[in-house]
């Protein structure tokens, strides 16, 4: 039969006189106080991204095929309102200003002819009807002519060169692209010699304004936010005040998240694409 074997050591407590320090005694000490309401709320960190307002951004490009004959700016140069940023040349731009001096013509001849058959018709010379048919004529070549000032127009053609044609008679073999705005080239898919297809986006110019500042957050973080709220953001090395401009009204069912777009300040010195 085994037997369990107790072994008892005996020792022996020696009580010892403890002394603390001030700070020591302090430490030990402790302290309350009577919380107060805070007027922010940290909400976390998050994966975000500075993006441009579509409302910054200006396309310019031509309805037609064209050639670059001469590129005058270079990607992210700053371009100045109607300054010229390319010259081309298109069979297409030819061929409208010769149809719209055609309707100069036909306008200007009309409006001869109606001139003389109102005195005619004045007078009882001719019956009125003829005045009331050459009046409607008339105002059927005014349309031509406003039709193709407009359509002119989306080509790129400015108000000098339109006077010009139209008053003179005169035919550009070429169409200068102005910038409609002050800005900066952003994006660039003219270079010299190369052949255009109609639509593309030759030049894209960033006009300056305020940028975005947009956040996939987590929903069950977003309870409590609200369109037009005040909040403080720390980004890169840059903090400041700013607000919620949009918040979305669906949940990522991927990742349950929901899209937040902040308002950055113009004199926050942070650049698109960060």
């Amino acid at each position: 039969m085994k037997k369990l074997l107790l072994l008892i050591i005996p020792f022996t407590l020696v009580a010892q006189n403890i002394t603390l320090t001030p700070k020591q005694e302090a430490n030990w000490q402790i302290k309350s106080i009577t919380p107060s309401p805070a007027s922010q709320v940290p909400l976390g960190e998050f994966v975000t991204r500075v993006v441009t307002p579509p409302t910054l951004l200006y396309t310019i490009s031509l309805p037609f095929e064209a050639n670059v004959k001469r590129l005058n700016v270079a990607k992210y140069q700053e371009v100045k309102k109607n300054q010229i940023l390319a010259t081309l040349t298109s069979a297409k731009w030819v061929s409208t200003q010769q149809e719209a001096i055609s309707n100069a013509i036909e306008l200007r001849n009309q409006k001869s002819i109606t001139k003389r058959k109102n005195l005619l018709c004045k007078d009882e010379i001719i019956p009125q009807k003829e005045c009331i048919t050459s009046n409607a004529q008339l105002e059927m070549a005014k349309i031509k002519v406003s039709t193709s000032k407009a359509l002119l127009q989306s080509y790129g053609a400015d108000n000098t060169m339109i006077v010009e044609l139209f008053e003179h008679l005169k035919l550009s073999p070429i169409i200068e692209l102005k910038s409609f705005v002050d800005g900066r080239v952003v994006n660039l898919q003219a270079s010299t010699g190369k052949s255009t297809t109609p639509s593309e986006a030759l030049f894209v110019i960033q006009k300056k304004g305020a940028l975005w500042l947009e956040s996939a957050i987590e929903a069950k973080r977003t309870i409590g936010l609200y369109e037009g709220q005040k909040v403080s953001i720390t980004l890169d090395s840059a903090s400041f005040d700013t607000t919620i401009i949009q918040l979305s009204p669906i949940i990522n069912p991927q990742n349950q998240t929901r899209d937040v777009r902040f308002a950055i300040p113009l004199e926050v010195e942070i650049f698109s694409g960060l």
